[in-house]
């Protein structure tokens, strides 16, 4: 029982590390749509305020641009989404921990009250064999 209390905290150790390594991806996942969004938004300003090779653009242009950064943003919430997602799962994770670390622990103090309660037993059982060996030893000793 004790063995399957350790595996299943050790299981749920290795889910919440799984679970934060996950999140961490999502994070830099998020982090590299926001660079990819300021960086075409910095282009796009440098290209409407003209500096540049080229003052004008053309309608073409400015639709495609438009459409990217569209298709970014719902990247980015898509990426969002996903984020949120991978926190609930940590959470969900470190309380799965939490609940395996406190059943094993719970199962830890029973153990180490039974050995106590053995250990007494054995001790009390112990004096009394010891002190029957004494009373024996003083009985032959008055009978010789």
């Amino acid at each position: 029982m004790h063995w399957l209390r350790r595996q299943t905290e050790r299981g749920a150790k290795e889910a919440l590390a799984a679970s934060v390594g996950r999140r961490l991806e999502d994070e830099r996942a998020l982090e590299q749509i926001d660079e990819t969004i300021e960086l075409a938004q910095g282009f796009e300003r440098a290209a409407a305020s003209g500096v540049g090779e080229r003052q004008m653009r053309s309608g073409e242009e400015l639709i495609a641009m438009d459409a990217y950064l569209g298709r970014l943003e719902g990247s980015r919430a898509a990426a969002a989404r996903n984020l949120t997602e991978r926190e609930r799962e940590v959470d969900d994770d470190r309380r799965r921990l939490l609940a395996a670390a406190r059943a094993r622990q719970a199962l830890d103090r029973l153990r180490s009250r039974r050995l106590d309660e053995y250990q007494r037993e054995a001790a009390r059982r112990e004096g009394a064999q010891l002190d029957e060996l004494a009373l024996a030893s003083h009985r032959r000793g008055r009978a010789a």
